[in-house]
C-alpha cells in the first residue's frame, strides 16, 4: 500500500528538497550542476579546447601558454566537480526518503536504483574532468599539481581522488537503500561527501580565477603592442574561450535536466 503524505513526512522533506533543485538549477549548491548518463556520455574533455586556447593566449599579448594550461585545466575541474555536487545533492534526498521505514519495499528498491545510477554517473564524470592530460579528480595526482610558467613561478592547484574508491565517495559508493538503516546511513554519507566536494570546487574555483585575473592583464597589456597585432590576437583569444565556455557549458547542461527531473521513485509515494 502506498504511504499517504501524512504517514510519510520524511518523503514529503524528499519531494520539497527536490522541488527545491528543480527551481534552483546548477550552480545552487557549490557551484554545481549536474546531468543524466546519457549526457556524461556525451561530455568532451576540454583538452581538444587546449591547443587552440594556449596559441591564442600566446599571441595576446604573450600570455603565458603554461598559465593559460592550467587555467583550462581549473576551469574544467570545477564544472566537473559542480557536476558531481548536484548528483550527490540528488542522492541524498533519494536516501533520505528511503530511511522512512513506511514506505513499500518495491519503492525503497527503485530509490536504490536510482542511487547507484547516479554513482555510475559519478565515476563517468570524474573519468572526464582531464584537460591537457591533467585530471584533479580522479586520484592519479597526489595533494597537488604544479605547473611551472614562463617568468619562473610555480602555478599550483589542488587535487583530490572523487573516484567510487576514493575517501571522498568511497563510503557513498558502498552504501544502499534497501533498509531504512542503510539507507540513513548513506544520506550521511552523501552529506558528508557533498560538503567535501563543495570545498574542493570553491579552492579549485579560486585558484582558477587568480590564473584568470592574472591573464587579463597579460592581454591589456597587449593591446598596447599595435593595433593590428591586437586585433587578430583578440578575436583568436575571443574564439579559443568560447570552445571552452562550449566544453564547460556541455558539462553543466545536464545539470538543469538532473535538477528538473522527478524521480518516479520519489513521486510514487505520494500517490
Amino acid at each position: 500500500m502506498i504511504s499517504s503524505v501524512q504517514s510519510s513526512p520524511s518523503a514529503l522533506i524528499a519531494l520539497e528538497n527536490l522541488s527545491n533543485t528543480q527551481t534552483s538549477g546548477p550552480g545552487s549548491a557549490a557551484q554545481t550542476g549536474a546531468q543524466t548518463a546519457t549526457q556524461t556520455d556525451s561530455v568532451q574533455p576540454a583538452a581538444v579546447v587546449a591547443a587552440t586556447a594556449t596559441d591564442a593566449a600566446a599571441g595576446a599579448g604573450g600570455a603565458d601558454p603554461n598559465l593559460v594550461s592550467a587555467g583550462q585545466i581549473a576551469d574544467t575541474a570545477v564544472s566537473a566537480g559542480g557536476v558531481i555536487a548536484d548528483l550527490l545533492a540528488q542522492m541524498q534526498q533519494a536516501a533520505s526518503a528511503a530511511s522512512d521505514p513506511s514506505i513499500p519495499a518495491s519503492d525503497r528498491s527503485a530509490l536504490n536504483t536510482g542511487y547507484q545510477s547516479d554513482l555510475a554517473k559519478i565515476q563517468a564524470t570524474v573519468g572526464q574532468a582531464a584537460a591537457n592530460g591533467v585530471n584533479l579528480l580522479d586520484g592519479s595526482t597526489n595533494g597537488t599539481v604544479q605547473l611551472p610558467s614562463d617568468n619562473g613561478a610555480t602555478v599550483t592547484l589542488s587535487a583530490t581522488d572523487l573516484s567510487l574508491g576514493g575517501s571522498v565517495i568511497g563510503p557513498v559508493a558502498s552504501a544502499n537503500l534497501l533498509d531504512p538503516t542503510s539507507a540513513s546511513q548513506a544520506a550521511n554519507a552523501a552529506g558528508v561527501a557533498l560538503v567535501s566536494v563543495s570545498q574542493t570546487v570553491a579552492q579549485i574555483g579560486g585558484q582558477g580565477q587568480a590564473i584568470e585575473n592574472h591573464l587579463a592583464v597579460v592581454a591589456s597589456a597587449g593591446l598596447t603592442s599595435g593595433l593590428a597585432a591586437s586585433a587578430n590576437s583578440n578575436l583568436d583569444a575571443d574564439g579559443a574561450r568560447l570552445q571552452a565556455l562550449q566544453v564547460q557549458q556541455q558539462l553543466l547542461s545536464g545539470g538543469q535536466a538532473v535538477a528538473g527531473q522527478s524521480p518516479q521513485s520519489i513521486l510514487a509515494l505520494f500517490r
